[in-house]
């Protein structure tokens, strides 16, 4: 081979190494904002605990661990107080690297599974409400957006909402 025919191929190689690696990381990034939404509605329509459970997904997580996947390559800045506006129960967090906040959240999925593997009749509905918030948090991260309180009169009922679309500068 020439030597023009081995630089091709090695650009060749690196180029779809990089395209897989943002695949993955799309992948994850969906699967997150995925898990979530399916909390929200299923909690919405009224589904139980062990069902939601049952269908979060965690599988592209796992073929990103597999493939040794960077998970800091979604997100290379740690997570800074200005995301989550001082919510006090976010606050632990606050100097997380991406990968360390991703695997969180999904060990928190994995234990839930382990849990409802165990006994389905465990009530999940305040592990679940903090898995929602951890994923919020982890989906403003990501996106370099703020998370709103918003105070409700009803029941002490907070609200946590994004910030709008212009990015925050961490």
């Amino acid at each position: 081979m020439s030597i023009i025919q081995d630089c091709y191929n090695i650009y060749d190689r690196e180029y779809a190494r990089r395209l897989q690696r943002k695949a993955m990381k799309n992948a994850v990034e969906m699967e997150i904002a995925g898990n979530l939404a399916f909390i929200r509605e299923a909690v919405r329509a009224g589904i139980g605990g062990a069902e939601i459970v049952a269908g979060l997904e965690d599988r592209q997580f796992i073929a990103a661990l597999a493939a040794g996947m960077d998970l800091n390559d979604i997100r290379k800045a740690r997570l800074s107080g200005n995301t989550f506006a001082g919510i006090d129960e976010f606050k632990k967090y606050a100097g997380w690297s991406t990968e360390r906040l991703i695997k969180k959240v999904y060990a928190r999925i994995a234990t839930l599974k382990r849990l409802l593997a165990v006994d389905a009749s465990i009530d999940f509905s305040r592990k679940l409400q903090y898995l929602f918030k951890l994923l919020l948090l982890i989906i403003a991260h990501i996106d370099n957006r703020h998370l709103i309180v918003r105070k409700s009169t009803a029941l002490n009922n907070d609200q946590i909402t994004f910030s709008k679309m212009e990015n925050s500068h961490d």
